[in-house]
């Protein structure tokens, strides 16, 4: 993982297309210890996407997991697996290799980026 965090950051992209290779257990395991059961479910998310795109891997974020222990065969899931049956998703990832090379992001809209004025005197918090 020796890319630049902030460069893993700016050119991290949702993947759609995967190779059929499977993801060797190494990497997996590199990008499933990046998650911690104390931290919020979406940093955790977002810390195995940003963990599998420094191992060169495609991710794509899933919505409606949130709901998939609600239903009986989510219970039936978390049972089989010995989890709590009061779990709830709050997302998921696809994972794997792209069969393309991610695209460049869509340029910011202009004031995408608001500075608000706090702290003493009227400084800018980053000053």
């Amino acid at each position: 993982m020796g890319k630049n965090f902030l460069s893993l950051i700016k050119t991290r992209r949702s993947v759609r297309a995967y190779k059929s290779e499977p993801v060797p257990s190494k990497a997996l395991d590199a990008v499933l210890e990046a998650r911690t059961y104390v931290e919020d479910g979406s940093c955790v998310l977002e810390n195995m996407m940003l963990a599998a795109h420094a191992l060169g891997l495609g991710t794509v974020w899933v919505h409606r997991k949130r709901e998939i222990f609600d239903s009986e065969s989510g219970k039936d899931l978390l049972r089989e697996w010995k989890l709590p049956e009061t779990l709830r998703g709050v997302g998921a990832i696809v994972l794997g290799y792209p069969v393309q090379e991610a695209g460049q992001p869509v340029a910011r809209k202009q004031n995408y980026i608001v500075r608000t004025i706090c702290g003493e005197e009227g400084k800018h918090a980053d000053q």
